[in-house]
């Protein structure tokens, strides 16, 4: 599985952040109807929505930039933001914000999510929400449309907002005092400073002081994190589900701002360890970020381990804010497998035509399972079969077919961990 995601600045000067993220899944085709789109809508917006935000209408020129550039993705069998083969069929522009441009969207101020090679929508948009610099970008407080485009294995999500989009339909300021050039796709187009700052700020006025993310109850969180790129965690290759925070700029002035607390914790009040940074913190913000993509209204904490399916976990956040000290606590629980058994011995017994997921903990921060094979054993002239799937790196789905005493023995990572799977 490949993401890339980068998010354009609110004004015409921000710079445009790119971020990937690499694992193991291989994945299936997925047509992009009607159906489709709104399913893929109402996932974001659940999650908008559940964490306060203004939910995302469609648009229908990022919808067409969305497509054209995940049609050329797969054309060049490629993961990226930047078209470079200009004479691909697909081919509209080589960075999001040309392509934006290309199909009609007005606004410079654009952002743009890619993943490829997960196994559908949701496998997709769980990626990106893990991996915290997409987040972000998802969670912005500023965007309120967005397009989207699916053609095979790729998946592209270009955002927007229609309030900044609609001022570069209006009349070009011809007058005296300030105004910003650049931000509209005509750069000569000139919008005065009031307009432009006060159409800024439309939709982060309507969203709230604060957003956190998992949200508050939210349950089937995904438990861990694997790698980024940029790395937000270079000394782990697992961990657990980062937990964040981002404060509204329009709410708050970070001067006046002081982080004391950003803990997690189990549902018994057992706290959880937490990676630490290049400054021995075990937050992240702007300060350490080691890829100088979070803003100062950005924190975020990393388990040190991956969480526990099925368990809830409690969120503290506490800080002063003009000599007043606030605190902010909420709760999550992470997803249920069924059928789901822990690693803990060479020897299990399951039952026939049933699928098992077996989770094999992580024997340190650098643990996923890389290699895998097996062999299987009759008791008759029937084969054993097996069929398995790889739910995460350090999880898999297993189906055996057989009879009561047939086996496969499998081995993981050149028998870093060998064990049998029994029929009864």
């Amino acid at each position: 599985m490949f993401l890339m995601g980068c998010g354009g600045g609110s004004e015409s000067s921000s710079p445009e952040v790119e971020v990937a993220v690499d694992t193991k899944e291989t994945g299936s085709t997925q047509d992009s109807n009607e159906s489709t789109e709104a399913s893929i809508l109402a996932s974001i917006n659940l999650f908008r929505v559940n964490s306060g935000l203004n939910s995302l209408v469609t648009n229908s020129e990022l919808n067409a930039s969305a497509l054209t550039h995940a049609k050329y993705l797969v054309e060049n069998n490629v993961s990226t933001h930047d078209e470079a083969n200009s004479n691909a069929m697909f081919f509209t522009g080589f960075a999001p914000l040309d392509r934006t441009i290309y199909q009609g969207y007005d606004s410079r101020a654009v952002s743009e999510n890619v993943s490829t090679g997960q196994i559908d929508i949701n496998s997709s948009l769980d990626g990106l929400m893990s991996a915290i610099y997409h987040r972000f970008t998802f969670l912005h407080f500023n965007i309120n449309e967005i397009g989207f485009g699916i053609e095979e294995q790729s998946y592209v999500y270009n955002m927007g907002n229609s309030n900044l989009n609609s001022m570069c339909n209006d009349n070009n300021f011809t007058g005296n005092g300030e105004y910003y050039p650049g931000v509209c796709a005509d750069e000569s187009f000139r919008v005065e400073k009031s307009v432009y700052e006060n159409t800024l700020t439309v939709v982060n006025n309507a969203n709230p002081s604060y957003v956190i993310y998992p949200y508050t109850n939210q349950v089937d969180v995904t438990p861990v994190f694997y790698e980024e790129s940029p790395d937000p965690l270079p000394s782990h290759s697992v961990s657990g589900y980062p937990i964040s925070i981002e404060f509204n700029a329009n709410d708050f002035n970070m001067s006046l701002f002081t982080l004391n607390q950003f803990t997690l914790a189990s549902s018994n009040g057992t706290n959880v360890d937490l990676a630490s940074h290049s400054d021995s913190s075990t937050i992240m913000s702007k300060t350490n970020d080691p890829n100088s993509v979070f803003s100062e209204y950005q924190f975020a904490i990393f388990p040190e381990k991956r969480l526990d399916y099925n368990s809830s976990y409690d969120v503290t956040f506490a800080y002063d804010y003009n000599s007043s000290t606030q605190e902010i606590k909420w709760n999550f629980t992470t997803k249920s497998l069924d059928n789901l058994i822990k690693y803990a011995d060479n020897n299990m017994t399951i039952s026939s035509d049933t699928t098992y997921n077996i989770y094999f903990e992580p024997l340190s921060n650098s643990d996923t399972i890389t290699q895998f094979s097996y062999s299987c054993a009759s008791s008759t002239t029937t084969p054993t079969s097996m069929e398995y799937t790889f739910y995460d790196s350090n999880t898999i789905s297993f189906t055996l077919s057989g009879n009561a005493g047939d086996y496969c023995d499998i081995s993981l990572n050149n028998a870093t961990r060998e064990f049998r799977l029994n029929i009864f």
